[in-house]
């Protein structure tokens, strides 16, 4: 059975300067790149066969979970985030992303309701880029990884990664770089809600696990709030 032919992103979507589209069924992992994006990634023509793997490629590993959070949650409703990404070339790359769900036409078959499409804009080098110092990176990677996961707002994502640390008796920037050192140390199809839980309980196997607050960890789940639940205990 041959691949579904995938449209190509559509004309109503109108990238920023310097911008690519995409459109993509996650299902049947079939990608559609403009070719602004194609240039942008630094490929020299369209790739013969454009998937998932190659997108989450370009990003750097530490950002890859919070891009594949990205594509999932992009089936739900629209979002944005920030990565860091390397082209075909070698040169390092801040792009912002953005993602929903792709209309579907009448008539259309049913696994084309997975269809996302979306924008990739480039900020910056990484040499200007416009994230933060080092040692505050992993807390807005952290934080975009609870938003996406949970489907949380950004203010409530940042309490409960901070209420989290203040209860295993750490900064909050351990605790950020242990979640996203789990979630990046697992392929993205098992990246889910119960490993983000456990990173952030200390039950994950993470550096600062051992020294978490006796009786912190919570096997259970308590304290982590079920999609668009309140995350501040």
């Amino acid at each position: 059975m041959s691949a579904p032919v995938l449209p190509s992103p559509s004309p109503g979507v109108l990238p920023p300067s310097g911008a690519g589209r995409f459109s993509a069924l996650l299902d049947e992992d079939v990608w559609s790149w403009s070719e602004e994006l194609v240039r942008l990634l630094g490929h020299a023509e369209q790739p013969t066969l454009v998937t998932t793997e190659l997108f989450l490629h370009h990003v750097l590993p530490p950002d890859r979970p919070v891009a594949a959070a990205l594509l999932e949650a992009a089936t739900e409703g629209p979002c944005t985030v920030r990565l860091r990404a390397r082209t075909s070339r070698g040169r390092d790359l801040v792009l912002d992303v953005s993602a929903a769900p792709r209309p579907r036409a009448a008539g259309a078959p049913s696994w084309l309701s997975s269809g996302i499409e979306g924008t990739v804009a480039p900020v910056a080098d990484r040499a200007h880029e416009v994230a933060g110092s080092p040692s505050t990176r992993p807390v807005e990677d952290a934080r975009e990884l609870l938003v996406l996961a949970l489907g949380l707002g950004r203010d409530a994502a940042l309490a409960l990664l901070t209420h989290h640390a203040r209860a295993r008796r750490l900064t909050v920037a351990e605790l950020a770089r242990d979640l996203v050192r789990v979630c990046a140390a697992v392929p993205t199809s098992q990246l889910s809600q119960a490993l983000v839980a456990a990173a952030l309980s200390g039950a994950a196997d993470t550096p600062h696990a051992a020294a978490s607050h006796p009786g912190a960890a919570d096997p259970g789940g308590a304290g982590f709030p079920a999609r668009g639940a309140s995350a501040i205990p």
